[in-house]
């Protein structure tokens, strides 16, 4: 009886091993599948909005000469409508130049290096118009380096500090960036503003492409924070937020 019940027992353990094996493969095959659909995606999106770009480039080109040349031959309407005509095709080829760089993201790997992020923000400031000794946006002059793609990283803080700059509540309240090692092997940085926050109902899809952050006061793409999503992913980082009426944060997690 012993042998019998060890026989079963065995019998019923290698079943049991078989199926866990089966469902493991079946489990790395649907991440397989899944990363070359997105990689499939990825390519598609970069390869449309580049193919995209000629005509788009040619209507921008055609109404340039139209206004340069031939203004005075349109009426107000006329020059109202080719104003509009030119405006649109921007915000369109904009979208474009966001779409295939959202594509091209994470399909080659990434240089990285030693990058001291008080210089990159003193960059951004200047890129953006922001004198950085005036008190608007307050952060430490001797902050940590991170490991990281220094352009890459460069466009992450400028789109998050445009936006902090756009919907925050003015020199008053400030723009506060932080950064602290956690670890040897990681960095937390930490974009605050003092605005009137994002609606709790769509924190959750804010990086997702083409979702509004519900407090817009421009055009944008609706790119911006999913590119960001994807620079910080591709650097094995995180990225969240956390807002409510006081404000907002995004909080990245960088490996170094």
């Amino acid at each position: 009886q012993d042998i019998t019940d060890r026989m079963r027992f065995e019998e019923d353990l290698a079943k049991a091993r078989d199926k866990a094996e089966k469902a493991l493969l079946s489990r790395d095959e649907l991440i397989k599948e899944l990363q070359a659909i997105n990689t499939g995606l990825s390519r598609f999106a970069s390869t449309t909005s580049h193919e995209l770009k000629n005509p788009l480039s040619a209507l921008i080109g055609y109404a340039e000469v139209l206004r340069e040349s031939y203004s005075r031959a349109l009426d107000d309407d006329g020059r109202d409508f080719l104003k509009k005509i030119e405006a649109n095709a921007k915000y369109l080829n904009r979208c474009l130049d966001d779409l295939r760089q959202f594509g091209s993201l994470g399909l080659t790997p990434i240089d990285s290096e030693a990058v001291s992020l008080s210089s990159l923000i003193i960059e951004v400031c200047q890129l953006l118009g922001i004198d950085p000794q005036d008190g608007y946006i307050h952060f430490a002059k001797d902050l940590p380096q991170t490991i990281c793609n220094r352009q890459l990283m460069l466009q992450v803080f400028r789109n998050l500090i445009d936006n902090a700059v756009k919907y925050g509540m003015g020199k008053e309240k400030g723009i506060f960036i932080e950064a602290t090692l956690k670890s040897e092997n990681e960095c937390e940085i930490v974009v605050r503003d003092r605005g009137p926050g994002i609606p709790q109902e769509i924190q959750s899809t804010i990086f997702e492409p083409f979702v509004s952050t519900g407090r817009s006061t421009g055009i944008g793409t609706g790119l911006g924070l999913a590119i960001v999503k994807k620079i910080i992913e591709a650097h094995k980082g995180t990225i969240d937020c956390r807002s409510s009426s006081d404000g907002s944060a995004f909080v990245i997690q960088l490996p170094r």
